[in-house]
């Protein structure tokens, strides 16, 4: 009977362990890292905000914009319908 092992995979207990200290290491790294970063967006943005916000003058035209675009959506719309009925 042949085995479908590959010797690329397979581990010794031995590295395994190697692997989980050096995993555990690489994600204690990334999480202060991800600390650091966060910290540094707080600094710059306020701990209430991401910094991915939008400028306060582009979500004011934004917001005029879509109300707008609402009321002419429905004008369209019944001009279709009236233009169907003709």
């Amino acid at each position: 009977m042949k085995a479908n092992a590959c010797k690329h995979k397979a581990m010794s207990y031995g590295r395994m362990q190697e692997d989980e200290k050096r995993l555990k290491e690489e994600v204690k790294k990334l999480l202060r890292q991800a600390e650091k970063v966060d910290a540094e967006e707080d600094a710059r943005y306020g701990r209430d905000r991401a910094g991915d916000e939008l400028p306060a003058e582009l979500a004011r035209r934004a917001t005029r914009l879509k109300k707008i675009q609402e009321p002419k959506r429905a004008s369209e719309e019944r001009a279709r319908e009236q233009a169907g009925e003709a």
